[in-house]
């Protein structure tokens, strides 16, 4: 990451929404920076490639339970092939997607593949270890190989403000990848571009969020277009609208 956050107790770095968004925008300015000037779909797939990092499809659980995975170390990720259970080898800065969901172009996907990009740029940086630098005092038992994440906490629903109820290390890493993705599908800069109209017009001396003003099928056909312009689902698109404060 480009900015320096102090680590908390949960061994994360002390993460705002806004400096996820700082990180999101600085990625997009090196990897994409035609992704910043007008409001478009993000290509999550051809930036984890841009990036360098690995991408593989493969079935972590019988019944897709588990949407995916980012390996920080070297190691053994267990894969059920023809439903048989096998211990695959995967190497670092690897993002495993659940093949089915692959497939079936899920709606979860894209969602999911930015939120395993997320788990490598908010907390890479502290889960790898260099082999080439290890010391004898370094526990080999506490090297974390990988984060699993499961269908319920791959959600866009979880960048609302809910923080009151992250009360351990795995809410927090799933909230940085939740939160990271949502902002890398929809920029915050590229939105404040598609809701120009509505700016220009708003009263900064209103308290009302900018876009509850509008009639209800106004508002509807609006979240149906942004939804469209971004290819992402209605309720993202209005779960994000709600964490950006332009709606209740």
């Amino acid at each position: 990451m480009t900015g320096h956050y102090n680590v908390g107790k949960y061994g994360l770095f002390i993460l705002r929404s806004e400096d996820i968004e700082d990180e999101v925008e600085n990625i997009l300015n090196q990897y994409c920076p035609t992704c910043l000037e007008e409001p478009k779909e993000i290509d999550v797939e051809k930036l984890i490639e841009d990036m360098g990092l690995n991408l593989y499809y493969a079935n972590m659980s019988k019944n897709s339970e588990v949407l995916g995975a980012f390996v920080f170390n070297k190691g053994v990720i267990p894969t059920y092939i023809d439903d048989v259970l096998e211990y695959k080898k995967y190497d670092e800065k690897t993002i495993i997607i659940d093949s089915k969901i692959a497939e079936e172009e899920d709606p979860r996907l894209k969602f999911t593949y930015g939120h395993e990009l997320g788990h490598f740029v908010t907390q890479y940086d502290l889960f790898h270890v260099n082999n080439n630098q290890l010391s004898l005092f370094d526990i080999e038992e506490e090297k974390q190989t990988a984060v699993i994440c499961k269908r319920e906490k791959v959600n866009p629903e979880n960048t609302l403000n809910k923080r009151k109820k992250l009360e351990t290390k795995e809410d927090w890493q799933e909230w940085q990848a939740n939160y990271f993705s949502s902002a890398l599908l929809i920029p915050k800069y590229t939105l404040r571009i598609a809701l120009k109209d509505y700016l220009d017009n708003y009263d900064v001396m209103d308290q009302t969020p900018l876009l509850n003003k509008l009639e209800e099928d106004k508002l509807k056909s609006l979240i149906n277009d942004l939804s469209e312009t971004y290819n992402v689902s209605f309720q993202m698109m209005k779960n994000r609208l709600k964490t950006l404060k332009y709606l209740d």
